[in-house]
């Protein structure tokens, strides 16, 4: 039994299921810079087609790039419809004391608050196995379950890609980096900027494209806000919104919350006493957390089908643009300071 596994004791800003797993999980493998790991942040437009309004990103990475960008984690997602060989990756990996984290339904998971409720995609540690009895740690509801091996199965059999699979995370810090340099940080400025300010080569597009399979990337960086305002714009003459459109905006505009922060949070490890770092932190923050206004606006407009809470929503979003613009440019500013020229390499 992993008896020094359990529910982290308290939660930092701008996380989901995913990041607080990882966290836990890297805690638990001595890494101390777990905190640190996730960095990614970009802005583009999706939308499912043309005529249709679509929703904001911020993601552009897979989990092993981001793992990977400058940490050097090695983190490994895995796959399989094979039910049997999923339990026997179980088995081994508790067998060697390497929990792993498994995605699953919420629907099915029991002692969860929305068990038979809502099927929601979500994320827990699988931390031992004794008996066919699976313990699980779940992170974001401060859980411990205890579940039988058909119920186990149940709840880790979620829907991808339209077909039903076991998909389950693994880590390995034998390559990672203790210690973060200068030029780390540089790398990580350079790279989000690029994917905020929306140049982009066209490899770059078409690895967009095919991380947002479900809503194709159409506009990137500054434009996609101006193009997400206009398009919504339209149901300001609308008596009613629907509520899956509420609670889509919502979640889109959360994760663009989540992803600032997190690079806020990244950078705040750098040990630069720099003014422009400082000016670039405040920026960020100030940034999450008018996204983070935003997407709780829709989750209000939901639940009182408000209609002035949704045109207050692009009002602020369009007003984010300064913020972005004045954060495009202190980026540019930080790294002709410190002369940095390099590139960034996608993972093989």
């Amino acid at each position: 039994m992993l008896k020094e596994l359990t529910p982290l004791a308290s939660h930092s800003n701008g996380v989901d299921c995913r990041h607080l797993s990882v966290f836990n999980l890297l805690n638990y493998k001595q890494y101390s810079h777990f905190e640190s790991v996730w960095k990614q942040c970009g802005l583009f437009y999706t939308k499912p087609t043309d005529d249709a309004p679509g929703l904001l990103r911020s993601k552009y990475l897979n989990i092993e790039e981001e793992m990977h960008l400058v940490h050097n984690i090695d983190a490994f997602s895995l796959k399989t419809i094979d039910s049997q060989g999923f339990i026997n990756d179980c088995l081994k990996s508790i067998k060697h004391n390497d929990p792993i984290i498994v995605y699953v339904d919420t629907y099915y998971l029991k002692g969860n608050f929305y068990f038979q409720k809502k099927h929601m995609l979500h994320t827990v540690i699988l931390a031992d196995v004794e008996d066919d009895i699976f313990t699980l740690v779940d992170d974001t509801f401060y859980q411990i379950y205890q579940l039988e091996k058909t119920d186990f199965l149940k709840t880790a059999n979620i829907k991808r890609d339209d077909k039903y699979v076991y998909n389950y995370l693994t880590f390995s810090l034998k390559n990672a980096k203790d210690i973060l340099e200068t030029k780390d940080f540089l790398k990580v400025i350079n790279q989000n900027k690029i994917y905020l300010s929306g140049d982009l080569k066209e490899e770059q597009l078409q690895k967009l494209s095919n991380l947002h399979r479900d809503y194709p990337v159409k506009i990137t960086g500054m434009n996609a806000i101006t193009q997400f305002v206009k398009d919504y714009k339209y149901f300001e003459t609308e008596q009613e919104i629907s509520q899956e459109i509420y609670y889509s905006l919502y979640l889109s505009l959360m994760e663009l919350a989540n992803y600032h922060y997190r690079y806020f949070s990244f950078l705040k490890f750098c040990k630069l006493k720099d003014p422009d770092i400082d000016e670039l932190l405040d920026l960020l923050e100030d940034m999450s957390q008018e996204w983070r206004v935003s997407s709780n606006m829709m989750l209000k407009a939901m639940y009182k089908n408000d209609l002035n809470l949704f045109k207050r929503m692009l009002r602020k979003v369009e007003n984010i643009k300064m913020n972005l613009q004045l954060t495009l440019e202190r980026s540019a500013i930080i790294l002709c300071k410190y002369k940095y020229q390099g590139d960034f390499q996608y993972v093989d």
